[in-house]
């Protein structure tokens, strides 16, 4: 099977490498439909990402159908649209026995520490698959990863219905990478708590 890999700082290659094999820890083959790229990615193609190890099939924000499962397989079936997650955990150490598996001590991210998803198929845990809505594309799906660091960003600052809210984004129509203009916007925030 295809696979985009990073030799090294630089260099980028599609490679052929084998279709992965379900086992008792990775019981779900998912079959790649979309990835998306990250500014991670492009660091790590650059070299200027320093948790990547090389080389390195990139790919963190991936989505993809249920091919195959396996032995134990209770909440998918083959067919089903999912969502990948990007971080793996031990399981054991004392952040991840508190339900904190995102700092793990031996955390070690798909696309950065160990192979992501700029392949066609990959084999994962059932525990790392979300279940997609039909309401949802794939190519929107692989939002979800990004969205969520927004959303954790705005729960950590604990922001309530009308407080106001500073966002820096370049300013429109300014699409150069060169450009470092800024456009400074308040924006009251609409959710409500309850």
């Amino acid at each position: 099977m295809k696979a985009v890999q990073i030799v090294k700082p630089d260099e980028l290659r599609v490679i052929d490498v084998e279709k992965p094999v379900i086992d008792g820890k990775n019981n779900v083959l998912v079959r790649m439909t979309a990835a998306g790229i990250c500014g991670s990615d492009v660091g790590i193609y650059h070299g200027t990402n320093a948790a990547a190890t090389y080389p390195r099939i990139i790919g963190h924000e991936m989505v993809g159908r249920v091919e195959e499962i396996g032995e134990g397989v209770s909440g998918l079936k083959v067919g089903d649209r999912v969502i990948i997650n990007q971080v793996t955990s031990c399981g054991h150490c004392y952040p991840c026995r508190k339900g904190r598996g995102n700092v793990c001590d031996n955390l070690e991210v798909r696309g950065v520490h160990i192979d992501g998803g700029y392949r066609e198929f990959i084999a994962v845990p059932e525990s790392d698959c979300y279940l997609l809505p039909d309401s949802l594309s794939d190519e929107d799906a692989v939002m979800i990863e990004p969205t969520t660091i927004a959303i954790q960003s705005c729960t950590r600052a604990q922001l309530e219905k009308d407080d106001m809210l500073l966002i820096l984004a370049p300013a429109p129509g300014q699409h150069d990478p060169e450009d470092r203009q800024t456009a400074l916007r308040p924006h009251h925030c609409g959710r409500h708590r309850g």
